[in-house]
């Protein structure tokens, strides 16, 4: 997986950062993660063509995450975007997207598919041969929501027992990487004994709410998160009395779930440097990233 930022302010965009925004290459997807004020811009900044986009996800509809959408849409549709956009978020997107296209003229031009149901199949909203997004609600106005986007674990034959048997590269090995037995040459080799199974990655996003259980079981094991963290500790009372997230807060759900790498974002525009916010979450966290606008994170 790839991601690149594209945003990271809350609320209030800056002159050094763009309201909230990134965008998850998974395997053959493009993912945009929310659409702040802007995004199109850094879309373009960031050489990230619209044609690249299969997806958009919200984490919920407050104004520092959705007030792009309008604009990039229109722009899809002019450059003449020829896929079915999926668009998931919480519940009410389906109404929030139909006022928001409604009060243009012409629409936005392309075909969009809303998926705002949490599917009671292990919270699944999406799943293809290669990875699956899950989702959780959150605790922050009346719907948010977190994802956890996993890479489904891939068998590979060991190199080690294509050279001992000598097998070339042919329909045999696929048999293999499809945990079926063969044999060659008279000698029976099994899929237990020439494959491994190696596991998928795994990506959390946990962006505005409070402490809660759910942001815990969206990050566990997870190989990168990506945690808002819109205050540092001193301005506890007001994180909790805004529904969002201290450093400390997020570092703790870093901790506690065995994140492998951290990424920090969205935060108060009245931090006019990072350095305290950078300073404070490595007293808590060790692997742990301030994210910048246009950052590339591979995974």
């Amino acid at each position: 997986m790839k991601l690149v930022i594209l945003g990271t302010t809350s609320g209030v965009p800056t002159k050094e950062r763009n309201h909230m925004s990134m965008f998850l290459s998974v395997k053959n997807m493009g993912i945009l993660i929310d659409c702040g004020e802007g995004t199109q811009t850094q879309l373009k900044k960031a050489g990230i063509s619209f044609s690249k986009i299969n997806k958009i996800i919200l984490t919920h509809w407050h104004g520092d995450h959705v007030f792009g959408l309008p604009g990039l849409l229109s722009s899809m549709g002019l450059a003449e975007y020829s896929e079915t956009l999926e668009i998931i978020g919480p519940k009410g997107s389906k109404k929030y997207l139909e006022n928001m296209q409604n009060s243009f003229e012409g629409g936005f031009g392309i075909q969009i598919k809303v998926n705002e149901s949490i599917k009671i199949r292990s919270n699944i909203v999406f799943e293809n041969d290669d990875f699956k997004i899950n989702t959780l609600p959150l605790e922050h106005g009346e719907a948010a929501q977190g994802y956890r986007i996993e890479e489904k674990s891939v068998r590979k034959v060991k190199k080690e027992i294509l050279s001992k048997y000598k097998v070339p590269s042919s329909p045999l090995i696929k048999k293999l990487e499809e945990g079926k037995d063969i044999e060659y040459e008279g000698k029976k080799i099994t899929a237990k004994e020439a494959t491994f199974l190696e596991k998928g990655k795994i990506f959390s996003v946990v962006l505005d709410t409070r402490l809660c259980d759910n942001a815990f079981n969206l990050c566990k094991d997870a190989d990168l998160a990506v945690l808002e963290s819109t205050y540092l500790p001193d301005l506890q009372k007001k994180a909790t009395e805004y529904e969002h997230m201290t450093v400390e807060d997020a570092c703790k759900i870093a901790n506690e779930s065995n994140v492998k790498k951290l990424v920090l974002t969205h935060f108060s525009p009245r931090y006019k440097n990072l350095n305290d916010i950078k300073e404070s979450a490595q007293s808590f966290f060790e692997n742990v990233v301030i994210a910048e606008e246009f950052m590339e994170i591979t995974f």
